[in-house]
């Protein structure tokens, strides 16, 4: 975006006779620090709109990518506790998204017990650049997309940060930090250009963030544009304001759709308070800081089963019966994993493994060449009995493995669970697919359906 256009943007954006510069005032280097002292607090207010089309992966490479419109208006407000240049408590009154896919609309939420969230910079090799945890509980799929939005005040904070500048000058933020802001996993080509436009006598910076960013995220190769402006309080140390306009257009993947459109971003933000964090709260908080993994997610819906899952298993399809998964490194699918909910047994009439095995040979394995390789039954830390199959054969000239599991409880409730993955692969997974058996508990009351459409971040 040109400079007239920047400049249009900050005219609407901040008041007129804001500024009154005195460039002798500001001739020396300045420090643009955007890190706010411990147990600062301030409120903020993100408003977030998405305009575009999802993209879908092509049934065959002769044919067209499917396309749906999408329109998402998303609203976040909430008070955050500085707790060090890296991690913040917040406390979110409201944070919905108000999503139009194909015409049809629908609503995400933060749900009452989620609301208290700690954000923290991870580092590199740890996952995301930028992580959420729910302060009590674990955050569904849905939930966490809610809150993966470009240019989290975290990011923003760190992009902006410059130990000495002056008026006028012109810098690029670092890999990391433009991974931050558009929540990639990871940098190709960095073209972002920061400059310092203005001071005021009352030592609010005005600065631009210009240029291009290609990445990927969730095996999609994307390319991002980027014309924002940012006001920071240097007295305070704060993000006073800043607006984004921002075009991307993101490839499909076998783990993640498309994205070929537009985002707003609007923050506005000012200082409410100071106080430490309670002790309890304190530990609870410094316990998620340090964890050397993503927040694990749930998985619900109105099934008599939920599961909890690390986020390197992704969740593709959802609705209340069937759960399709893949588990993903780099971007990379690794393996995939197939959920379905069986009608119940009677509770005098267990399946035994003796049953599930001559099942699986009658009904799966049939006249092909693949064969049982070992076959256990064991209890889950919930309290289930699990049987596991493993059957080993060949597809396409390479050889997979199949993992059968097939989950019960004491009242006859049943849910069968298929893994598949390639036999040099099984090592990598490292117990992935008994770890995601182990979560699994079957729940007696309702729960709400999840949409099961994969959301655009």
């Amino acid at each position: 975006m040109t400079g007239s256009s920047l400049r249009t943007i900050s005219s609407k954006f901040f008041l007129v006779g804001f500024f009154t510069i005195s460039t002798s005032l500001f001739a020396d280097q300045i420090k643009i620090n955007v890190s706010p002292q411990a147990g600062t607090i301030v409120t903020c207010r993100t408003q977030i709109e998405f305009e575009g089309e999802v993209i879908g992966l092509p049934a065959t490479s002769e044919e067209t990518a499917p396309t749906i419109e999408l329109r998402v208006q998303a609203l976040h407000n909430f008070d955050q506790i500085h707790v060090d240049r890296q991690n913040a408590l917040r406390k979110y009154g409201d944070a919905h998204a108000q999503i139009s896919l194909d015409k049809r609309e629908s609503k995400s939420t933060l749900t009452s017990s989620n609301q208290q969230i700690i954000v923290r910079r991870s580092k590199p090799g740890f996952g995301r650049p930028i992580q959420y945890f729910a302060l009590g509980s674990n955050l569904t799929q849905t939930e966490l997309e809610l809150l993966l939005i470009p240019c989290d005040l975290l990011a923003v904070a760190e992009v902006l940060q410059k130990d000495s500048a002056k008026i006028s000058d012109q810098w690029a933020p670092t890999d990391q930090a433009a991974q931050a802001l558009f929540s990639l996993d990871h940098v190709s080509e960095n073209k972002l250009t920061l400059s310092l436009k203005e001071v005021s006598a009352q030592k609010a910076a005005k600065l631009f963030i210009t240029g291009e960013v290609r990445g990927e995220v969730d095996g999609c190769q994307t390319n991002i544009r980027i014309s924002a402006v940012a006001l920071v309080d240097l007295n305070s140390s704060t993000l006073k304001a800043f607006r984004a306009n921002i075009a991307e257009n993101r490839q499909p993947s076998q783990l993640a759709p498309g994205f070929n459109g537009t985002v707003k971003v609007d923050v506005t933000s000012a200082i409410k308070g100071n106080r430490d964090l309670d002790d309890q709260v304190a530990r609870q908080v410094s316990a998620k800081i340090n964890e050397q993994q993503s927040s694990k997610l749930l998985w619900n819906s109105d099934s008599e089963f939920e599961l909890v899952y690390d986020p390197q298993w992704r969740l593709i399809l959802s609705d209340s019966d069937v759960v399709l998964m893949r588990y993903a490194d780099q971007g990379n699918v690794l393996a995939q994993c197939n959920i379905m909910s069986l009608p119940k047994r009677p509770e005098n009439s267990p399946l035994s493994l003796e049953e599930f095995q001559a099942q699986l040979t009658k009904n799966v394995i049939g006249n092909s060449q693949a064969k049982i390789q070992h076959a256990e039954s064991i209890t889950t830390a919930n309290g289930l009995t699990a049987m596991q199959v493993n059957v080993a054969g060949i597809q396409d000239e390479i050889p997979i493995t199949w993992l059968y599991y097939h989950l019960s409880d004491p009242s006859g409730r049943c849910v069968a669970l298929v893994f598949i993955a390639e036999d040099a692969v099984i090592p990598v997974l490292k117990n992935a697919d008994l770890k995601l058996v182990e979560s699994i508990r079957f729940v007696n009351k309702e729960r709400k359906a999840e949409t099961g459409q994969p959301a655009r971040r």
